[in-house]
């Protein structure tokens, strides 16, 4: 499946879960479906969508969290799937997607 064709299956079904977006094309074209979403942060700085929506998700056992990531901004803070594996939090979810860039 294409990114473009992800991020909008990803908009039509994410019914309000709040998300985390790595810089680049990922957050440009989430933003372009879902507009100003107030339950999605865009285009937060390389390497923290993920570290953030971790956090998150401790903070908020109750909530399902989900961060959006580029290839590019996840290889540039791998230590954090050391992390994730380490507390393993039921409700996050992290999706990577291949943005061509890398």
């Amino acid at each position: 499946m294409k990114r473009p064709d992800f991020i909008e299956v990803f908009a039509r079904h994410r019914g309000g879960i709040p998300t985390i977006t790595g810089p680049g094309l990922v957050s440009r074209e989430l933003y372009a479906m879902t507009g100003d979403d107030p339950s999605v942060l865009y285009n937060m700085e390389m390497p923290y969508a993920t570290p953030m929506c971790l956090g998150l998700a401790m903070a908020r056992p109750g909530q399902r969290i989900v961060a959006l990531e580029g290839d590019g901004s996840l290889i540039s803070a791998l230590g954090i799937l050391t992390t994730i594996a380490r507390y393993r939090p039921p409700n996050l979810t992290v999706i990577v997607l291949d943005n061509e860039s890398f």
